[in-house]
């Protein structure tokens, strides 16, 4: 959605949602949160009657590619040390930069993605898990220096575990990362 939008700079501030499935089977895939109303997963002709001025649009590969690479300089941008996680998604090594600025430099690239129309987050840590971690927390950047600290209060949800891995943990009384780790 983030990538049609940046594609399509018309499309940003209004209620827009990419649908998937065709006939009786389309359905809201990604909404964004100017349509009030709708959701994922509800049904096309539905969410048009809760949103009359909603956008439909299908996935646009090519404009997924270009946000990619977008992504992908930025990352370079900070070391020649780039992995692509997932979709939308880079881990770079910043081992030896100098932090102060690189977290700088970090700052500056989500804001560069930002104004494009990329809402992007970031976060760094001394390992990528614990880094992914603090992205998912970032408002924008997230720089954790203290790994226990950040881990105390984090949700055991952020592990993603398996629901019989919640279970067993449950049990133990351990509800944050950090009576895990510890």
């Amino acid at each position: 959605l983030h990538a049609l939008r940046c594609a399509e700079p018309s499309l940003l501030n209004k209620p827009t949602a990419i649908i998937a499935g065709e006939g009786k089977n389309a359905a809201l895939a990604y909404v964004s949160p100017e349509a009030e109303d709708v959701e994922p997963n509800l049904a096309v002709p539905i969410a048009m009657a809760r949103s009359p001025g909603i956008v439909l649009r299908t996935r646009d590969v090519n404009a997924e590619a270009e946000a990619m690479r977008l992504v992908i300089a930025a990352a370079f941008s900070l070391s020649p040390r780039v992995e692509i996680t997932s979709p939308g998604t880079c881990t770079v090594d910043l081992q030896g930069a100098d932090p102060e600025r690189t977290e700088t430099a970090m700052r500056l690239r989500v804001t560069e993605l930002t104004r494009m129309g990329l809402p992007a987050k970031a976060g760094a840590a001394e390992t990528p898990l614990i880094a992914w971690y603090a992205a998912q927390c970032a408002d924008p950047l997230l720089v954790v220096r203290e790994k226990a600290g950040f881990l105390a209060n984090l949700p055991l949800a952020f592990a993603e575990p398996t629901l019989q891995q919640s279970e067993v943990l449950r049990e133990w009384g351990i509800q944050f990362l950090g009576q895990l780790t510890a």
